[in-house]
């Protein structure tokens, strides 16, 4: 059998011994400028180092410095810029402290508002209202928190969120035994009023639409559920 005689070039840089198809440089001095713009994994064992050169490098080193000096003058008064974004970051920790303190204190008004709202009907507490929070997290907060207070619940919110409206529907698990009830297809069909769907548990569900005027069409449409 034939043997291959292809020569197979080997090219040594440092310590770096590679088998290559090619060179593109004959002498290392003419890679000029060397940057490396990213280095991670892309599968077991085997990582991946990207970089540029040349003009490329140049261009490479001319945006960090740009955008370095964007942030200089972004942070106006520091001479360390290092400082400078470090203590910004503690003021934005700080001030996210003070609104979740803010948040769970209005939380607190929102949640007693409604407990006072509760119309017994036939052995159940309903709660259905519309509310305003800054994020969909609060408004399941506030379902379970009620769920956790008051007994045989079918709860409803209609929330808006940042314009956006979401339709929560939160039922005790006895009321789902009972009466057969089901969170995730209540939501499913009375989202279709805020020109939305969603879907979820038998006992908690949530929905999120396009059309915030269509929340109290889809909190209605909610309670038919527990009428029929």
């Amino acid at each position: 059998m034939a043997k291959n005689t292809d020569a197979v070039r080997v090219v040594k840089f440092g310590e770096s011994v590679e088998l290559c198809g090619g060179t593109h440089v004959n002498a290392t001095g003419q890679i000029g400028l060397f940057r490396i713009v990213s280095e991670g994994a892309i599968a077991a064992g085997v990582r991946r180092i990207e970089a540029v050169t040349g003009a490329r490098a140049d261009k490479f080193v001319n945006d960090q410095i740009k955008t370095l000096k964007s942030i200089k003058e972004t942070i106006k008064g520091s001479k360390d810029i290092l400082s400078g974004v470090m203590s910004l970051m503690q003021e934005h920790s700080e001030l996210s402290k003070q609104l979740e303190v803010f948040q769970r204190e209005s939380l607190k008004i929102i949640k007693a508002n409604l407990k006072s709202k509760v119309l017994l009907e036939n052995g159940v507490n309903i709660i259905a209202d519309k509310i305003t929070v800054d994020n969909t997290g609060l408004v399941k907060d506030l379902a379970f928190q009620l769920k956790g207070e008051v007994d045989n619940l079918f709860l409803v919110l209609g929330a808006e969120v940042n314009g956006k409206p979401n339709l929560t529907v939160m039922i005790s698990e006895n009321i789902v035994a009972e009466k057969g009830l089901n969170a995730g297809q209540i939501v499913r069909e009375a989202g279709r009023e805020i020109k939305g769907g969603g879907g979820g548990q038998p006992f908690y569900a949530t929905a999120g639409g396009k059309d915030v005027s269509g929340l109290q069409n889809a909190i209605d449409k909610a309670l038919t559920f527990l009428k029929s």
